[in-house]
C-alpha cells in the first residue's frame, strides 16, 4: 500500500489519523529527517486527543545539549496497518514525523511534479535454506 503527501513550500507533509482517549484528528505532519523520533506534536494538538503518557523522551541535539520531551502514545492509521506509535509532545508548533516510523519503507519524492509517495515494505518472501546434503529446503 502507498502512502501519499503533499510538497507544500518545499516540504514534505504528510497527512495522518491520530486516535487517543478522547477523540482522533487528521493532522498533517512535516517530515524531518533530523528528528529520530517517529511522531512529535505540538502540546495545543495533543491535549485534546487524550494521549496516554508513558514517559520521557530522551534526544542529544546540536551542540551536545539533552531534550527530554514527554513521550505518549497515539493509535495511527499507517498504510494498510493500524500502529501505535511514540508522540513527543513539546512546546513547538509543527507536527513531525520522524525517521523511526519511515524505517523499511520507501520514500520517493518528486519535487518536479510535487509528488510525495511513501510504499510499505513488501512482504518477505519465503527464504531458502541449504540441508546438510545440499539440498535445497523452502
Amino acid at each position: 500500500m502507498l502512502i501519499n503527501g503533499i510538497i507544500h513550500n518545499d516540504q514534505l507533509w504528510v497527512k495522518l489519523k491520530l486516535a487517543g482517549y478522547h477523540g482522533s484528528k487528521e493532522i498533517y505532519f512535516l517530515i524531518d529527517t533530523g528528528f529520530d523520533g517517529e511522531l512529535s506534536l505540538p502540546v495545543s494538538l495533543a491535549i485534546p486527543l487524550g494521549l496516554a503518557l508513558v514517559g520521557e523522551s530522551e534526544y542529544k541535539i546540536a551542540g551536545g545539549t539533552s531534550y527530554n520531551p514527554l513521550k505518549f502514545v497515539a493509535s495511527i492509521q499507517w498504510g494498510s496497518q493500524n500502529k501505535l506509535a511514540s508522540v513527543d509532545v513539546d512546546k513547538g508548533d509543527t507536527p513531525l514525523l520522524g525517521m523511526r516510523l519511515l524505517t523499511n519503507y520507501t520514500l520517493f519524492v518528486n519535487f518536479k511534479t510535487k509528488s510525495l509517495v511513501i510504499e510499505e515494505p513488501k512482504a518477505e518472501e519465503p527464504q531458502e535454506i541449504k540441508g546438510s546434503e545440499g539440498e535445497t529446503k523452502k
